[in-house]
C-alpha cells in the first residue's frame, strides 16, 4: 500500500534518533554533564546509570498515556503527529543544553513522553492500513517494518558515539534531533494517504470500570470475582475484562527482562570503557558496542 512507505520512513528515522541519543547517553553523563558535579569516578558511574534507566522507565511509561490518548480522544494519526513535534523539542533541548541540567532533563523527559507515547501508536496504525483484500501482505509488511527498526538503530550505534568522540556532544545529540525531524515530516506526508480510524471516545464499559463496578458489589456464588460487574456492564466488557487479567499473566515476567536487557546500554557500557576497545583493527567506542544487537536481527530477518 502507497502509504505504508511513509511509515516506514518515519520508524527508520525516528529509531535512528532514538538510538542515536540513547547509546551515548550513559557515555555522556560520566565523561561531561556530572563531572563538576561528582569528581569521583565511581560515584558518577553509578548515578549516570540510575539517571539513564530513570529516563528508559519513563520511555516504557508513556505508552499507556500515548495508548489511552489514541483510543480515547486523538486517534493514532494525532497522537503520533502531536507528540513527535514535542519529541523534536525534546531533541532540540539535548542538543542545545549539553552543559546545563535542567535542560539537558528536561529534554530527556520530553523524549520520554515522545517516544514512549508514540510506541503503542505506530505499529498500531501499520495494521489499520490493510483490509480484508491486503490482509495477506500484513506479515510482510510487519517484517519490513521491524527490519526498519534495527536499520536505524544499527547505524544510529555505529554512527552517533563515533560523531560523540569527534565532534562533541552538542553535534551528537543535534545529528538524532534532525533525524527526528526528518521523521516527523515523512509521517506528516503521508496524511493523505493513510487509513484514520477514529478514537472510540469514553467507555461506560471500559476495563477499569469494569473491575471497579465488580469490587463495589458484594461477593456471591459467582465463578469469577469479576462476574459481580455483570449487572453494571455487558458480557462481552466483563470477559474482556478477564482477558486483561489472563494477559497479564503471561506478560509479567517482561519488565524483568527489559531491566536486564537495558543495562547494554548502561552497566554495559561503563564496562566497555575498560576493555580492549580494537578489534581487527577497528577501535570501537564503548557505546558502539550495541550495534550487534541490531545487526543480527538485520540478518536474521530476512533469513526467517
Amino acid at each position: 500500500p502507497r502509504q505504508i512507505p511513509f511509515i516506514i520512513g518515519n520508524e527508520a528515522c525516528e529509531r535512528f534518533s532514538f538510538y542515536g541519543m540513547r547509546n551515548i547517553l550513559t557515555i555522556f553523563l560520566i565523561d561531561y554533564l556530572l563531572t563538576a558535579e561528582i569528581p569521583g569516578v565511581l560515584d558518577r558511574q553509578a548515578t549516570a546509570k540510575a539517571n539513564f534507566h530513570l529516563f528508559v522507565s519513563g520511555v516504557f511509561f508513556f505508552p499507556l498515556l500515548g495508548g489511552y490518548l489514541s483510543d480515547r480522544y486523538l486517534g493514532k494519526y494525532r497522537t503520533i503527529l502531536w507528540l513527535s513535534l514535542l519529541y523534536c523539542v525534546g531533541q532540540g533541548c539535548l542538543a542545545l543544553f549539553v552543559e546545563n541540567k535542567i535542560g539537558f532533563y528536561t529534554g530527556l523527559f520530553l523524549i520520554a513522553l515522545g517516544s514512549g507515547g508514540i510506541k503503542p501508536c505506530v505499529s498500531a496504525m501499520v495494521g489499520d492500513q490493510f483490509d480484508e483484500k491486503r490482509k495477506h501482505l500484513a506479515s510482510k509488511v510487519f517484517a519490513i517494518f521491524y527490519w526498519s527498526i534495527n536499520f536505524g538503530s544499527f547505524f544510529a550505534s555505529l554512527l552517533i558515539p563515533k560523531t560523540l568522540k569527534l565532534y562533541g556532544p552538542q553535534v551528537a545529540f543535534g545529528v538524532p534531533g534532525i533525524l527526528m525531524l526528518i521523521a516527523t515530516i515523512i509521517f506528516w506526508a503521508g496524511r493523505k494517504t493513510y487509513v484514520i480510524v477514529p478514537p472510540r471516545g469514553p467507555s461506560p464499559h471500559s476495563f477499569l470500570k469494569v473491575v471497579l463496578s465488580a469490587l463495589r458489589t458484594k461477593r456471591n456464588a459467582e465463578t469469577h470475582w469479576l462476574d459481580r460487574a455483570k449487572a453494571a456492564h455487558p458480557e462481552a466488557a466483563v470477559e474482556g475484562a478477564k482477558a486483561v487479567f489472563r494477559v497479564i499473566t503471561v506478560f509479567l515476567p517482561i519488565p524483568f527482562f527489559w531491566m536486564l536487557f537495558d543495562q547494554k546500554a548502561s552497566t554495559w557500557v561503563v564496562q566497555a570503557k575498560s576493555m580492549d576497545p580494537n578489534v581487527f583493527g577497528f577501535v570501537f567506542e564503548p557505546s558502539q558496542m550495541q550495534l550487534v544487537n541490531p545487526a543480527m536481527v538485520m540478518i536474521l530477518i530476512p533469513l526467517t
